[in-house]
Order: structure tokens, then sequence, then C-alpha cells
């Protein structure tokens, strides 16, 4: 008995250890062509290996397509099912929108005639508007509020809203300056562990702009010249490439990225992150 709880303690874990430290392979290719507009987008996502867990997708067909164990698990519904759908749907919304115009057309019968016998009646009623019409404006005049009154009340409000919100423990949490300074070193911290939880296996962008200004080509290929420089360590696999076009207008974009993680790597770096966090200054804070 002992024995086999200690065989299964040991395979439970080896099963644990290779889904934690088994890579997370992620992979995007985007390319964009000015002649037609035409923009293409092809996505991958493996775990373990592509023959056990795989996922694609295609903006050529619209369509997420799953891998299991090598075998294709299709999801959502095909063009064909969808083009029959709609057209079902449009012929009963037409069958729909006849009874509405039939409808319509009655009511509107029944308004004409109405609207005419109202006229009518309209017609024999001697109304002196002149007297109503100075009436009216003189009670308006007399209920207008004047321009002090109004600019008294906006302020009054202003500052009491403000007064309100001073109140708020949220402001007073916001406001207080050691916290906002520790808030800002670990969102520092958290995004320098984010990075360092993927790994860049390869990186490409070959771009071939044209601009009708020569000025603003000559500053875009300066600053790419300039990230090209920076973000080319030699430990990465990174292969940008831009052509300047002074003579027409156009934009060619060619690019591909394939990064690399594990659940080991992520739990950690979120455990770090988690661990940073100034709990002992928000507590303080929210007893005050």
């Amino acid at each position: 008995m002992l024995t086999a709880l200690l065989w299964i303690t040991l395979i439970t874990s080896i099963i644990l250890l290779t889904a934690i430290a088994a890579p997370i392979r992620v992979s995007c290719k985007a390319i964009y062509k000015e002649e037609g507009r035409r923009a293409e987008l092809n996505a991958a996502a493996c775990y373990m290996h592509p023959l056990i867990l795989r996922a694609e997708y295609s903006s050529a067909n619209e369509q997420v397509k799953f891998f299991i164990l090598g075998f294709e698990k299709k999801s959502g519904v095909d063009k064909d099912g969808e083009d029959n759908q709609d057209i079902n749907e449009e012929d009963t919304d037409m069958n729909g929108l006849d009874e509405d115009i039939s409808i319509n057309t009655d009511a509107e019968n029944i308004d004409t005639e109405s609207v005419n016998t109202e006229d009518a009646d309209a017609d024999n009623i001697n109304i002196d508007g002149t007297d109503t019409e100075d009436n009216i404006n003189a009670a308006y005049t007399d209920s207008k509020p004047d321009a002090k009154e109004k600019t008294s009340f906006g302020l009054s409000k202003i500052k009491s809203t403000i007064n309100d919100i001073k109140r708020n423990r949220l402001y007073k949490i916001i406001s207080d300056k050691p916290l906002r300074k520790k808030l800002l070193r670990w969102l520092k911290l958290s995004f320098r562990h984010i990075t360092r939880a993927i790994s860049f296996e390869k990186l490409k962008l070959h771009a071939r702009i044209g601009l009708q200004d020569p000025a603003t080509l000559g500053k875009i290929y300066g600053y790419f010249s300039a990230a090209q420089s920076a973000l080319t360590p030699r430990r990465y696999n990174i292969d940008l490439s831009m052509e300047p076009v002074f003579t027409e207008k156009c934009l060619d974009i060619d690019s591909e990225a394939k990064i690399k993680t594990t659940l080991s790597i992520i739990l950690w770096q979120l455990i770090i992150i988690a661990g940073a966090f100034p709990y002992l200054r928000l507590r303080k804070m929210i007893r005050k």
C-alpha cells in the first residue's frame, strides 16, 4: 500500500513538473501591402509540443483551429452555414417588412382622416395670439434667474463637490506622497519582471515606406536606425530593416515575432510582483 502511494506521488510530481516547465510558444506573422491594401495575419500558439496542443488562426478564412494530440478540433460555424442562415433571416425580415408596410398604410389613412378633422375644427376657432404671447414672454422674463445668482450657485456646487472628493478615503490614499512613490516603484518593478517572463526567439520587421514629404521620411528613417541599433542585442534573433522610398508614396510591412515562456517562469515572476507590493503602507492609509 505504501509503495503504491509513493509511486502515485512520484508520477503526479513528474506530471506537475513537466506541465510547469513545458514551454509555451507563440508566433505571429503580419504582412501589409499598399498595392490593393492587402493585409494578412497568421498566428499560432502551442503548449509542450505542437503535436500535443496547438492553436492556429489565419485571417484568410477567419477561423481558429485547435489541434489536440494531432487531431483537429474545429470551432465556429462554416461559412456555407452562415450564408444559408443569413439568407433565411433576410427572407423572414422581408416577410415581416411586407406586413409592417400594410399595417403602416392603414394607420396612415386613419391618421390623415383624423388630422383633416382636427384642422377643420381649428379653423373654426378664433384666437387672439398677441395677448397670449405677451403674457407668456412677461412671465418667462419674471421667472428667469439673475446671472449673479447662477454664478454663485455654480461656484457653491463646485466647492461642495471638491470638499466631498477631499473627504473621500480613496483621495486620501492617492494624495499620500510616500505611498505614491512606493506604487510607482512597484509598477516599474512589475514591468521589468513581466518583460523577463517573456523571451523573444525571433523578431523580424521589414518595412518599405514612402512619403510625400522627404524631410518627414528622413526623420522616420533616423528614428528607425536608432531603434535598430538599440534593440539588436547579440543574444536575440532580431532582424530590423527599413527601405525609404523618396519617389513614391507606399507602405509595405513584413513582420514576424516568436516568443517563448513557461508556466514556472510566469508564476515565479508573479510571486515576486505580489511580494513587492506596499501592503503595509496601504493598510496604514486605509485605517486612517
